[in-house]
C-alpha cells in the first residue's frame, strides 16, 4: 500500500515525468510545437466529439499533471500530446455513440410496409406518371 508524499505530490516512477518536469517540458516547447500540441491536434481529435478543442486540452492537461496518464522518460511532447487527445476524444466520442436518445412519436409515420411509397401500388403505373 503506498501513500501520497507529505509534500502532497503523487508518487512517480522512475521512468516517467514528476509534475514539476512536465510543466517545465511544456514552457520549452517550441512555437511550432505548441502550435501542434495545443491548436492543431485538439482541433482536429475534438471534431469526432461534442465539446470544443480548449475542452480536450484542459482534460489533457488535467490527466497528465493528476498522473492519470503518465509521461515515459523520452517520448517526445508532441506524440505524447497527440496521443492523450486522441484517447480522450475516442474516450467521448464512444460516450455520445452509447447515449440513448428519446425520440417522441410526434410526426411519425405510419408502419412502413412494402411498396407504401410506391405510386403505382395504387393501381397506377409507374410510365403513367
Amino acid at each position: 500500500m503506498t501513500s501520497e508524499p507529505a509534500t502532497g505530490e503523487r508518487e512517480v516512477a522512475a521512468d516517467h515525468l514528476a509534475a514539476e518536469e512536465i510543466i517545465n517540458t511544456i514552457k520549452w516547447l517550441g512555437d511550432g510545437e505548441k502550435t501542434a500540441a495545443i491548436v492543431k491536434i485538439p482541433r482536429l481529435h475534438s471534431r469526432k466529439t461534442r465539446y470544443d478543442y480548449e475542452d480536450l486540452i484542459q482534460e489533457a492537461y488535467s490527466r497528465i499533471l493528476d498522473g492519470q496518464r503518465a509521461w515515459v522518460r523520452g517520448v517526445p511532447a508532441v506524440p505524447f500530446f497527440a496521443g492523450v487527445m486522441r484517447s480522450i476524444a475516442w474516450e467521448w466520442k464512444n460516450e455520445l455513440v452509447s447515449e440513448e436518445v428519446d425520440v417522441g412519436d410526434e410526426g411519425a409515420l405510419e408502419p412502413w410496409s412494402p411498396g407504401a411509397l410506391e405510386p403505382w401500388s395504387a393501381g397506377r403505373s409507374p410510365r403513367s406518371m
